[in-house]
């Protein structure tokens, strides 16, 4: 057997199994590459319009009826005069814009927001909700970097001058599809390795920890009360003090307060706080990785063409198991 044998029975023996996966994720990651056109259409948030100093993010959290310490609760500030708050009581629920000079209500997003959290869920763990997380994020680097391997052997298999091949569908299309689209392929995968090794936010391990004490607004004590709204009010000085030039903060509630603050399009930095609200670390997150993977570097060009390499994936694992299927068929 030659070695362009041996690469062509791994190409479509590992392609058929491995592609099962990229294709779910190509599949899922198709409607992501929606999510800015369905959200920029339905989930517009309305102008503000200037007053005075805005309020207190406390006082307006206490009329809405959340407190610091409540799971699931999360609330994010623009740095724009005339954006509005957005807060999320819960995590599935839709949350609501208010005006930051009166708390009065706004609106609310659709249910369209949580449909796209719901994908994104199925995007980065493949639905696989029983296993570790750790497991999850190996099973997708390992994808990833096979699909790296199927390109490059797809290319070296589909050169013109290599062989003679039937110029027929389903092969030209895998063929043709698969050289037109690797370069786009690659990124894709390089740039989900990255995002699939990336550490889990401390937030949402907090919140997943059920062995920590979880209050809400109506069970605490006052003192529990008083306390938690005095880390919070510590915790947003530490976000002014630390980044005076942020463009957006969100500040993730519950037993233990964590900010994600955006200071460029570039840059973005976890911030967690110890029980004091006091800074404790801060994590810098490259945000680059995300922007080349979704395409929104470019904006919706970007994402057109995330759409498109997506939709080639799902193209060339159709076509290469139609093909396999068919020479297991001749064979019996």
């Amino acid at each position: 057997m030659t070695v362009r044998q041996l690469v062509w029975q791994w190409h479509w023996g590992s392609g058929v199994v491995v592609g099962t996966v990229v294709a779910m994720m190509a599949v899922t990651g198709m409607g992501l590459a929606l999510k800015p056109f369905v959200l920029s259409w339905v989930d517009t948030p309305p102008v503000v319009a200037k007053v005075t100093a805005p309020l207190p993010l406390a006082t307006i959290l206490s009329v809405h009826g959340i407190s610091p310490d409540q799971a699931g609760a999360s609330v994010t500030r623009y740095r724009s005069s005339h954006a509005p708050l957005r807060i999320s009581h819960q995590k599935d629920a839709p949350a609501r814009w208010v005006n930051p000079y009166s708390s009065a209500v706004m609106g609310q997003e659709s249910n369209w927001g949580a449909r796209f959290e719901a994908l994104e869920a199925y995007h980065r763990w493949l639905g696989l909700t029983g296993m570790p997380r750790d497991v999850v994020r190996v099973i997708k680097a390992v994808a990833c970097g096979w699909l790296v391997g199927l390109v490059i052997t797809g290319v070296w298999l589909a050169w013109p001058w290599s062989s003679r091949r039937e110029r027929r569908a389903p092969l030209a299309w895998h063929r043709w599809v698969g050289l037109m689209a690797s370069p786009l392929m690659v990124m894709m995968a390089l740039t989900g390795i990255g995002l699939s090794t990336e550490s889990v936010s401390p937030a949402r391990e907090a919140t997943r920890d059920l062995r920590m004490p979880v209050h809400t607004g109506t069970q605490a004590s006052p003192e529990v009360r008083a306390a938690s709204w005095g880390q919070f009010e510590e915790a947003q000085k530490g976000v002014a003090r630390a980044f005076p030039q942020w463009t957006q903060v969100t500040f993730r509630l519950g037993p233990r307060v964590s900010a994600m603050v955006q200071e460029t399009r570039w840059q973005r930095t976890l911030v967690t706080f110890d029980e004091s609200g006091h800074i404790q670390r801060m994590t810098p997150r490259a945000n680059w990785v995300k922007w080349l993977h979704t395409g929104e570097w470019a904006g919706q060009a970007g994402a057109v063409l995330a759409l498109v390499t997506a939709g080639c994936v799902v193209v060339l694992w159709g076509t290469g198991s139609w093909m396999v299927w068919a020479i297991w068929r001749k064979k019996r």
